[in-house]
């Protein structure tokens, strides 16, 4: 069968990428519980503005430091794509173990650089990855996915945080959080797993 002339290259990594956009939106959804949700409930452990304020000074003070090293390591971090994508959505599950016994401020400080990590292993390594297994001329197609979905997880990450405190409890949101992205992460790894045993046997 001839394909059509300016027809849609099929895309054999689609589903590696839908399921690393899904992973993205899950990962988004949880990140703006700290933007909202996390800071009324440091509040109402009775910490300040000023403590929760600090916590985005640290965020920015390891991405400044640990960010030129990771450039140090560009070939190897692009080499292993998946091992830094999957390193870095567990660190963001982790972050969220963590809140789900936090009643002091040290814990919320580790949460934040544990988080912080995550960040900036995963997100940066996802537009990587769309780039490199996305056909060659519809890059930039892909590219909008990963802010739509990046964008609708933004949207939708107040909203669900509240409406699942106001069900359950901020422990329960935590607990939602870390399983989220580690169902997400293992059905994204458990997929390339399978591609490369397929390509091992042909």
């Amino acid at each position: 069968m001839v394909k059509a002339a300016g027809a849609p290259e099929v895309n054999p990594y689609r589903t590696r990428i839908i399921l690393l956009l899904i992973t993205l939106l899950i990962t988004w959804i949880t990140y703006e519980q700290w933007q909202s949700n996390i800071s009324t409930y440091m509040l109402h452990l009775g910490m300040t503005v000023k403590d929760y304020s600090f916590l985005w000074t640290f965020n920015a003070v390891i991405i400044v430091i640990f960010q030129p090293v990771l450039t140090h390591f560009d070939d190897w971090l692009l080499e292993h794509i998946n091992l830094r994508l999957n390193l870095g959505f567990v660190l963001f599950a982790s972050a969220f173990l963590v809140l789900i016994w936090a009643k002091q401020y040290w814990l919320f400080l580790t949460s934040m650089g544990v988080l912080t990590l995550g960040e900036i292993l995963a997100l940066p390594a996802v537009s990587t990855f769309v780039e490199m297994y996305s056909p060659a001329n519809q890059k930039g197609r892909y590219q909008g996915f990963v802010q739509v979905f990046a964008s609708i997880g933004r949207a939708l990450g107040p909203l669900i945080g509240a409406l699942v405190i106001e069900g359950f409890s901020y422990q329960t949101l935590f607990i939602g959080s870390t399983l989220a992205i580690l169902i997400s992460v293992a059905i994204f790894a458990m997929n390339y797993r399978k591609a490369r045993a397929i390509r091992r046997r042909m």
